[in-house]
């Protein structure tokens, strides 16, 4: 298992104090910037149990590839509010060029922020920031209901290279047993938006091999961390 020890001696650390004050819905906003132009790099790094493959040990695939995500223009979307068009490029590392992966877009208002992937919507953010605040993050699709929570405010904390201040971290999913693990949580910086993302979910008992009286897993395990911006 040392893919997994390395993978996680790799996971950037978030150094914090939290403060339990709540603030204003402008304060919110800065959060999910939408200038045309504003773009952000991220490092992308994934573990992959196939439990098809049934390897000794669990034994997964790792992968690491960049994202480029630039906001691109402003648009009205098909619910007739204003919303920002992202544009999303891939490559494996900085010897490769950019190529188009995906559209997304982004809808913000005093109220929340909205973004569309993969034509699902989420409600990402909702505003005012404030202590152990509470939502449904699926409540415009159809997938099961899940509840987006605010567990730090505004604290210091290293990402990567880059020392930031008035840090945000929405807790949007932590439910682990001994038969799977599905932890989701994303970290958003003042003037930047998005900086960490982290996004487990494990099955330990995906399948069973009658002849090695073997589980083997089944799942992923992904950190999305950034690695430059542009304003």
């Amino acid at each position: 298992m040392k893919i997994i020890i390395y993978f996680f001696l790799f996971i950037i650390a978030i150094e914090a104090c939290q403060t339990e004050v709540d603030q204003p819905k402008e304060i919110g906003l800065a959060l999910c910037p939408t200038n045309i132009g504003r773009e952000v790099v991220y490092s992308v790094d994934s573990i992959v149990y196939d439990d098809f493959k049934q390897r000794d040990d669990n034994k997964p695939d790792s992968f690491n590839f960049q994202l480029r995500e630039v906001i691109t223009s402003k648009f009205t979307d098909n619910t007739g509010k204003d919303a920002y068009k992202i544009i999303v490029y891939k490559r494996m590392n900085d010897s490769f060029n950019w190529e188009p992966y995906k559209v997304v877009s982004m809808n913000v208002n005093l109220e929340n922020m909205q973004k569309v992937e993969d034509n699902i919507r989420f409600l990402k953010l909702s505003f005012p920031v404030s202590a152990n605040k509470t939502w449904n993050g699926n409540i415009y699709n159809s997938l099961n209901p899940k509840n987006y929570t605010y567990s730090k405010m505004y604290f210091n904390g290293k990402v990567g290279s880059f020392i930031l201040d008035s840090l945000v971290s929405v807790e949007q999913e932590n439910d682990s047993n001994f038969i799977e693990k599905n932890l989701s949580k994303e970290i958003y910086a003042s003037s930047i938006g998005l900086v960490y993302g982290q996004y487990d979910s494990i099955n330990y008992q995906g399948s069973y091999n009658q002849s090695t009286k073997k589980y083997y897993w089944k799942g992923l395990l992904l950190r999305k961390t950034m690695l430059s911006h542009k304003p």
